[in-house]
């Protein structure tokens, strides 16, 4: 018998016999990552109607509506959950017997590019439906038997320990140290460039648990090419001669696989570290033992088969407080990490996501109260209602977005009683160690300022379009009162990220950030 592992106790898929309960396994599985493609593409036709339907409220004039579906959906049905869904007894058949004699090959998969936050795309790997199933109950297989045998120290995909354990440690050992020096390090392109000979060698090095099958499969997905729409065959003799594919899941326990020498030289030298993928931190006291471990990385690097991002590595530095002068050698008062900014003092968020986030409710206050005024759009029959419908919109898609699911009752209640452990949603809900008050204070008075101004702004815009000063809730009202604002049941108290942080810190020291962030955030994350 070739085992797979031990995905679920009593079912008998793994044997070389043809066996129903491995074909009922597939199809389910092949079902489930098919159902979960097709409910995302649900809740954007949802999210979209509802978008069509206030913007037509908004402007009184029809919205044309188009529901898209990715191109490569039509390319081969295999990437079609539709069809997939349709089709899964038929898959599952297939994919047992290949996988039974070890010839299983993942069809090609189809580029797709993503905008990075610094302006360049990522190249992400659609597979189709039936290998990301594969790859998925790998993943999860070789991470669960696998998990003790990668450093504690890299946080990267794993379901035991998560972004905020990184955070937590990295805050706690800098606020501690008297002086400290540290290094940051990105590589450059790490998924793109990763070489297929060392990632082999660390597979059959024994460092990890692996089956005959088990190493096939991961073999046959480094091997396997992303191709162009336009030029999209499913069957090809070419294969990919380095990197592995990003947008699938065994490409994750691969790159933990391919930094893991790295993470044991590191922890040999005593420096401290966290690494999350291709993000690295390094610091200690001794100036001579982050210089090592510098040598250490660049090393690992070389055979590795990629290269430092110095554009985004700032290298050795000293952490200094705020108050402190400059040193003898470039020092920084922070340091920035996983989307956050940590200093000796403070857990706060890096600036490019604070602008990032101001963005995003820039773009919501503009869309409900300026946009279709602007464009001469006017709806006469919504002026005299109070209070105003498309404010009231701009009130709770902000609070959306700030708290999830939450409202302010419920919000204020889980901080006045018993804080429940539940798995928040919302911005928020990726930053629960948070301490830094003056940024939250600050992001509140920025977005009162900006819902006040606007507000201004729609009721001049009125003005000039119909001659007639708007009345009624929210205008005409000072700051202060905007900012708890209830007209009736409809509460408009304008969310508050003091009061969404106050809670996410009380329940991450109540329950643990693991415990209480929502399972999602990392997408909040974006490198």
């Amino acid at each position: 018998m070739v085992e797979f592992g031990a995905l679920s106790p009593g079912l008998r898929f793994l044997s070389r016999d043809v066996s129903m309960a491995s074909i009922d396994f597939w199809a389910e599985k092949i079902e489930s990552e098919a159902q979960k493609l097709v409910r995302r593409h649900q809740r954007y036709a949802a999210r979209l109607e509802e978008s069509v339907q206030r913007q037509m409220r908004r402007s009184g004039r029809p919205v044309a509506k188009e529901v898209l579906t990715p191109d490569y959906w039509t390319i081969d049905p295999g990437f079609s959950p539709y069809a997939a869904r349709k089709r899964a007894r038929r898959i599952a058949y297939a994919i047992d017997k290949s996988l039974r004699s070890g010839s299983y090959t993942p069809r090609p998969s189809i580029a797709y590019q993503v905008p990075k936050a610094d302006g360049t795309l990522r190249t992400v790997s659609v597979f189709q439906v039936a290998d990301n199933a594969v790859s998925r109950v790998t993943f999860r297989t070789l991470i669960r038997k696998n998990a003790s045998r990668f450093s504690s120290r890299c946080y990267a995909y794993r379901p035991d320990i998560t972004i905020h354990d990184a955070i937590h440690y990295l805050s706690r050992s800098l606020r501690h140290s008297a002086k400290v020096f540290v290094a940051e390090f990105d590589f450059s392109k790490f998924f793109d460039h990763l070489s297929h000979e060392y990632i082999v060698s660390i597979l059959n090095s024994g460092q990890f648990i692996l089956t005959k099958r088990e190493r096939e499969i991961l073999l046959a997905f480094l091997q396997t090419p992303t191709l162009r729409v336009d030029n999209y065959v499913s069957s090809t003799s070419e294969t990919r001669g380095c990197g592995i594919p990003q947008g699938t899941s065994v490409s994750l326990f691969l790159a933990n696989a391919a930094a893991s020498r790295l993470d044991t030289q590191l922890e040999g030298i005593g420096v401290r570290f966290a690494r999350y993928a291709d993000d690295t931190i390094i610091w200690s006291h001794d100036y001579t033992e982050v210089c090592r471990a510098v040598e250490i990385l660049n090393s690992a690097a070389q055979k590795m088969g990629v290269d430092i991002n110095n554009r985004k590595s700032p290298g050795i530095r000293i952490l200094r407080s705020p108050d402190e002068h400059d040193a003898e050698l470039r020092s920084t008062p922070h340091v920035e990490f996983l989307g956050y900014k940590i200093s000796k003092n403070n857990i706060s968020i890096k600036d490019s996501k604070i602008a990032d986030v101001k963005s995003r409710m820039s773009k919501i206050i503009y869309t409900n109260l300026l946009e279709s005024l602007k464009a001469g759009n006017v709806v006469r029959n919504r002026l005299g209602t109070s209070p105003d419908p498309d404010y009231v919109t701009a009130i709770y898609q902000l609070r959306r977005y700030l708290y999830g699911d939450l409202t302010e009752r419920r919000l204020l209640r889980h901080l006045s009683r018993t804080t429940p452990r539940l798995h928040y949603k919302g911005l928020m809900s990726f930053y629960p160690l948070i301490n830094d008050d003056e940024l939250l204070v600050n992001l509140d008075g920025w977005l009162t300022h900006t819902l006040f101004t606007s507000l201004r702004a729609r009721a001049n815009l009125l003005l000039q379009s119909t001659g007639h000063h708007i009345t009624g809730a929210p205008y005409g009202l000072a700051k202060g009162d905007l900012v708890r604002l209830r007209v009736g049941s409809i509460d408009l108290t304008i969310p508050s990220f003091v009061r969404i942080g106050n809670l996410m810190r009380r329940a991450s020291a109540v329950h643990g950030p693991n415990a209480v962030a929502n399972v999602l955030s990392i997408h909040y994350y974006s490198r």
